[in-house]
């Protein structure tokens, strides 16, 4: 393993027992999980998006979509844990042309 492998293994452990722990009713790993999973998602979407008031815009969304799944333990499928973010598929999300 390599050291950026490492330190995302570390990450991922850290993080996992943060959700563990929020999961379990500690209020505090919850606020902590929910604090820095905001200022990850705000640095991503505002450098990709840049205009801070779009990105706080989809920090918002996201984590309205994120808190349910942190609740009950929901995980995405193994293939997309580690997926490089890039370019979304033409018109994936995209006002249908007629």
């Amino acid at each position: 393993m390599n050291g950026g492998q490492e330190s995302r293994a570390k990450e991922e452990a850290r993080w996992a027992s943060g959700m563990r722990r929020a999961q379990e009713g500690d209020a505090a790993a919850y606020r902590a999980l929910l604090t820095e999973l905001d200022g990850v998602l705000r640095a991503y979407l505002t450098r990709v998006i840049g205009e801070a008031s779009l990105a706080e815009d989809g920090v918002q969304e996201t984590l309205i979509a994120a808190v349910p799944s942190l609740a009950d333990g929901d995980r995405p499928p193994q293939s997309h844990r580690h997926a490089a973010p890039g370019p979304e598929p033409p018109g994936r999300h995209g006002i249908p042309r007629r």
